[in-house]
């Protein structure tokens, strides 16, 4: 039973990142496990390593372990805490991190790239209970084991699967382990093979994949696959995911604060959601014709740096970061250029845009330095309003103007424009946020264009209130029949596009 303040840590194994990594997915079902009283037509060593493995991970109640996953899209790392029914799991990627505590009380904490962490109670929330009972699915639960157990002892009773007759000693982590490899040509199994299995006849690994090859290494006594690396190919495309136990612990305890809520279901699930649209736009960019062109496209549609860099050809690369530099500059975007010149060059304009030149101290090409030297900024009198995204609050009476929380002398005229429409949250084309120590709202190219357009209308609502006050005839009156009309306002809860 887990506290309310504290979640007590065990010890290690593997679990999945929901709808990223197809490799990790398949591992899991695909399994590791056979019915250890059967009689099997496939009696190799390496069949029985996989057998003990499945019995020796469903006697693990306790345990502690952090795994690395590569792919040839999204590097990801899991880590799992598990205490008898109570668990704590966090997923991290390039798009930002995922938290579950689950215990008598479900907690969710998630924080977007460069935003502020936000957590919630999700208890009996029908969204994340789905979600939940996927990243539950983990290798050492019993639901798991009876799945793996129902499959393995079909398909070791059938020509499906080859397992190689070398096996091999390996030291991971400090941790011994059995290495084995084998394949499995699904194409073989019938109906009734598919059906025993669990495995529907819609299932990618009978529509769409195939050539599975698998490399395990078991751990000799816990059975958890320290290293674990799957081969396969997606409709001729070769397709690969690899993961590797990088802590593992299964006698150690130490003690983990449950986190403050600070957030409610709704502002944590969009934010939720916005990370898994843009995972899932960084995947369509690998499956277009030109990934490279689709991320750079992205970072300026959605105002996040994140896709450049993920650029492969590096010229492109640094053009998208220097791009975004006027959207969300920070050191790490520097740090990222391809050059250590290029690197110079970003640091001298992060002094020019934040006003700040102790960048110019990271600076190695000394021409370069002593230019950066010579920018003449004022960062005496620069105000620091903010350090989080919570320290600021959007105001005015159509909540158009972003400002410090703790600053109530923000005065307006509350004369209406139509480009306050691009401000409000139900565009979800922009907020108020912490920009650098000061509060300002967030750009994007959605955003822009919306204001642009609104600047307009009303410009051209200006004009037609001046001819009208000079007794102006309509046919000599201007008219601008290009303007773009401001989209409506959509409060369906279903508009997920950021």
């Amino acid at each position: 039973m887990m506290n309310k303040n504290l979640l007590i840590q065990g010890a290690g194994g593997l679990i999945v990142l929901v709808l990223i990594i197809i490799g990790v997915t398949l591992y899991l079902n695909e399994g590791t496990s056979s019915d250890l009283n059967g009689t099997l037509t496939n009696s190799s060593e390496g069949a029985r390593i996989i057998m003990d493995s499945i019995s020796h991970r469903d006697s693990l109640t306790a345990y502690h372990y952090i795994y690395n996953n590569s792919n040839e899209v999204i590097d990801s790392q899991t880590e799992i805490i598990r205490n008898n029914n109570d668990y704590y799991i966090k997923t991290s990627d390039i798009m930002g991190t995922v938290e579950y505590y689950i215990s008598n009380d479900t907690i969710v904490c998630v924080q977007f790239k460069h935003k502020d962490k936000i957590c919630t109670s999700v208890l009996n929330d029908t969204y994340f209970d789905k979600e939940i009972k996927q990243i539950m699915y983990t290798p050492v639960n019993k639901k798991e084991t009876e799945s793996s157990n129902k499959y393995f002892s079909h398909i070791l009773n059938t020509n499906a699967i080859q397992i190689q007759p070398t096996i091999i000693n390996k030291t991971i982590s400090g941790e011994t382990c059995q290495q084995i490899k084998f394949s499995t040509d699904y194409s073989i199994l019938g109906i009734t093979d598919l059906s025993a299995m669990g495995i529907s006849t819609n299932d990618p690994r009978i529509t769409r994949y195939d050539d599975f090859s698998r490399t395990i290494c078991y751990h000799t006594t816990n059975g958890l696959a320290l290293e674990n690396l799957l081969e396969y190919s997606d409709a001729g495309e070769d397709r690969y995911s690899y993961n590797l136990i990088t802590y593992l612990s299964t006698t150690n305890a130490t003690d983990i604060e449950l986190p403050v809520i600070n957030g409610n279901n709704e502002t944590t699930k969009e934010l939720y959601k916005k990370m898994i649209t843009n995972r899932n736009k960084i995947y369509g960019c690998h499956n277009s014709n030109d990934n490279d062109a689709c991320l750079k496209e992205s970072a300026y549609q959605n105002g996040l740096p994140i896709y450049c860099y993920l650029i492969n050809n590096s010229e492109n690369k640094d053009q998208c970061i220097d791009y975004m530099l006027g959207h969300n500059p920070t050191i790490e975007m520097c740090q990222l250029m391809s050059t250590e010149y290029r690197q110079d060059l970003c640091y001298e304009k992060l002094v020019s845009i934040n006003s700040n030149n102790t960048f110019c101290n990271l600076i190695i090409n000394q021409t370069v330095k002593e230019r950066c030297d010579e920018i003449n900024v004022t960062t005496n009198e620069q105000e620091i309003q903010c350090v989080n995204d919570s320290d600021c609050i959007a105001t005015g009476c159509s909540n158009a103007f972003c400002a410090p929380l703790n600053n109530n002398l923000t005065f307006t005229t509350c004369d209406y424009k139509s480009y306050y429409a691009c401000y409000q949250p139900e565009m979800n084309l922009t907020s108020c946020s912490c920009v650098n120590g000061k509060c300002d709202w967030e750009r994007s190219e959605p955003f822009s264009t919306c204001v642009e357009n609104g600047e307009m209308i009303d410009l051209q609502n200006e004009l037609d209130e001046i001819a009208i006050e000079m007794n102006t005839d309509d046919d000599n009156v201007t008219t601008n029949t290009n303007i773009t009309n401001l989209p409506a306002i959509n409060t369906s809860e279903s508009n997920e596009s950021n």
